[in-house]
Formats: C-alpha cells, structure tokens, sequence
C-alpha cells in the first residue's frame, strides 16, 4: 500500500512539474512579446528609390498605480502617454512671446509720451520744446536723448545748457540754462538779443531795458581758439567780447535819447541829436580823449557854421570829417 502510494505521489510530482514548465514558457513568450512590442529597433528598407529608415517604435506609456489603505489592494489608472516637448517647439513659443511683449511696449499708451517736465526755464515752454523735437504722444522706447538734445541746441539759440531724460513708463524731463541777453542788436530790420559771450538768438517773452544797437552791417567774423583746434558750430559767437564791453562803454558816455550805431567801415558809435553820426572805431581805451576831440571838432565846426554828416575819430591825430552824404 505504502509503495503505490508512493509511485503515485512521484507521478503527480512529474506531472505537476510539466505543468510548471509550460505555465513558465508561456509567461516568457508572453513577456519577451511584451517587450518586443513595446521597445522595436529601427527598419531599414530598400527599395528601388533607396534606403529608408522607419522608426516604428511605440511610444512609450506610464502607467499609474495607487496604492490604499487595504493591504495588498491598489488602484491602476489608465495608461499616460509621456509628452516630449522639442527644442523648436519651446524657441517658436519664446519667439511669439517676445514679439506680444514688444508689440506691447511700442503701442501701449501706457509708454506714450503726454507731457513734458521742463526744469529751469524763464521764458521757454512746453509747446517751444515740442515744436522742435515732436515727442508728443510718441513711445519712449523710440526716443534718443542725445539726438533731442542736439536738435534743441541747433533750432533753439537762446539755450546755454540743455539735458534731456527719458524714464518710465512714459517720463520725459528736459533741464534747460537760457541764455541771458546784455545788449539788443537791430540788423536789416530785425531785432536780436546778445548775451555775455557774444550768443546771438531771437527775443522771447517780454520786452527788456538793453542797450540798443543799430547795425548798418555784420560785425567781424569772430573764432574762438579752443584747447582742440576745433570749434563748436553750436557755440560760435556773433560778437566778441571786446564790442560788447565798447558798447556799454559808449552807452555810459553819451545821452539816453541818442542811439548807439554800428557801421563796418567806422566801428561803433552813436548818432548826435542834432543830426550826424559819430564813430570811434572799436578801441574804446582811450575813449575821454576821443571825446575831447571830438567836443573841439564841434565847436570848431559850429563856429563856422557848418554841419558835419559824418565824424570819424577812431584816429585822435588824424579824425576825419565829411559834410556831405
């Protein structure tokens, strides 16, 4: 009983190794399909055109498994496929990106210029400034402040100093120095103010108590020596210096109600109420002399009776009188 139990129990063992076997085949085949499936070598196929190369890998999924509180119990949620995002993809959305951002900038009104901050000025405005530069409801990413301020020195003349600042979002400060005008110049018919250093511009705002001078032609071409050897167009004097202490010289001398005068030929000098002219030339140093001279001269001429048209005493030793026109 106890042999054939035995043989028994050796055939089930055989039997149920078999199965074991089998079962194990299977599940390789099965795993070995699995992965053949899911990870594929490229194929390469000829053909009469040439070779091909065909990817027919299969894109990989992930799978997702949630574990709970039961032992042993999970959830498995459906596949995802994994997402792979390409560098030309990520450089067209960065590019489209950027342009919406400068495409905002420059139509904004937000960075639209709407005003004008402008610091030390006496008699220029806003409206002055704009007229020349234009920035009015312009975007400041388009605005150059050494380009506005080179385009104010050159249209605005009674400017000494000019800085320009752009901010944001919309901010534009202009700081100007004006230029301060000592004596009033007329010239075929127009009126010029001249500052300190010579400047010539047009009057702005009120009028001013200056020395008048009537020109009957331009005064001597004057350049300035600078530490370079070149000269700034910007800052080319129309007067020098000297003519404009002589005029102040002359202005003190001689009565309110007579005009000061300047001819090419004779220099500076004023115009007698009773009706000639009166030059000195542009040396004033020994202006009280040439005043002596010319108190003899008159008198000498009264005497006789005549009436001058013209006096020259630029020379003391030598003056030069003419009757006549």
């Amino acid at each position: 009983m106890t042999k054939k139990n035995k043989a028994l129990t050796r055939a089930d063992v055989v039997r149920s190794r078999k199965q074991q076997n089998k079962g194990s085949r299977k599940r390789s085949n099965r795993e070995e399909s699995y992965v053949s499936a899911r990870v594929m070598p490229p194929v390469l196929m000829r053909g009469v055109d040439g070779s091909v190369l065909i990817n027919d890998r299969r894109k990989l999924r992930r799978r997702l498994d949630i574990p709970l509180n039961s032992r042993g119990v999970e959830v498995q949620l459906p596949a995802v496929p994994i997402l792979h995002i390409g560098w030309r993809l990520l450089s067209g959305l960065l590019t489209i990106g950027l342009i919406s951002l400068l495409f905002f900038f420059f139509q904004s009104r937000l960075f639209r210029v709407q005003s004008i901050k402008l610091q030390g000025a006496d008699r220029l405005t806003m409206e002055n400034i704009d007229a020349v530069i234009g920035v009015m409801n312009k975007s400041v990413f388009t605005l150059e402040p050494e380009s506005l301020e080179n385009e104010l020195r050159t249209n605005i003349k009674d400017l000494r100093n000019v800085s320009v600042r752009v901010g944001l979002p919309a901010s534009l400060v202009v700081s100007v120095e004006e230029r301060t005008p000592v004596l009033e110049w007329q010239q075929d018919d127009r009126i010029y103010w001249i500052d300190k250093d010579g400047m010539r511009f047009s009057p702005r705002g009120g009028a001013m108590e200056l020395p008048h001078v009537d020109a009957r032609g331009n005064p001597p071409l004057f350049i300035r020596d600078t530490e370079n050897g070149q000269e700034d167009v910007f800052e080319r004097p129309f007067l020098s210096k000297e003519i404009i202490n002589a005029v102040y010289d002359i202005r003190g001398k001689i009565p309110e109600n007579e005009s000061i005068i300047y001819d090419p030929a004779y220099g500076l000098g004023w115009f007698d109420k009773q009706g000639w002219n009166v030059y000195l030339g542009m040396d004033m140093s020994n202006f009280d002399s040439k005043l002596n001279v010319y108190d003899g001269i008159v008198s000498y001429l009264n005497a006789k009776g005549q009436t001058p048209y013209l006096i020259d005493i630029e020379y003391i030793h030598s003056p030069f009188i003419r009757l006549e026109p």
